[in-house]
């Protein structure tokens, strides 16, 4: 219990110290920012203004799943959409989503971060689901902003190759 209180304290003083400019400053803050706004303990609100500061006007969110019979699906969510999805799937559970590595390649103002993400019910548990996020990043006058984040979960049989699982 002494545990979660202590989360709860830090993610809210992150939260409540977020700077937009701070984290628009850099490609790898953006990404940071966007984990630490869907991050929290059960019952902890998620940071979803955090998550509009950093994220461009007309942003999307695309989630590939996979088919049953094979073959892949995907549904491309605005940032209301996916901020409703999340809860309908998340909710009030716990949920922490952290970066494992990440490789940035980019020209000018547009850049994009493949970033493998892990998820757990408390910071330290053993992960429950492993993915890559590929983040596209344009830069304005305020900073970087996320245009889209394209993410797939691994699979039994479709492990995430080694060379995004290093730093």
């Amino acid at each position: 219990m002494k545990h979660a209180i202590l989360i709860a304290v830090a993610l809210a003083s992150t939260s409540a110290m977020a700077d937009p400019a701070t984290d628009r400053a850099t490609p790898e803050s953006v990404v940071a920012a966007s984990y630490l706004a869907i991050s929290g303990p059960a019952g902890a609100k998620r940071d979803f203004t955090r998550l509009e500061a950093i994220s461009a006007a007309d942003v999307r969110f695309v989630m590939v799943t996979r088919e049953p019979g094979g073959g892949t699906a995907t549904r491309s969510m605005g940032i209301q959409d996916f901020e409703k999805a999340y809860e309908d799937v998340i909710g009030g559970r716990a949920f922490f989503e952290s970066e494992l590595s990440h490789r940035t390649e980019g020209f000018g103002d547009v850049v994009t971060v493949l970033s493998t993400y892990e998820s757990r019910d408390a910071p330290g548990a053993q992960p429950f689901a492993r993915g890559l996020n590929s983040y596209q990043l344009v830069k304005g006058t305020d900073g970087w902003r996320i245009q889209t984040i394209f993410w797939e979960d691994e699979a039994p049989n479709d492990p995430l190759p080694g060379k995004y699982l290093r730093p």
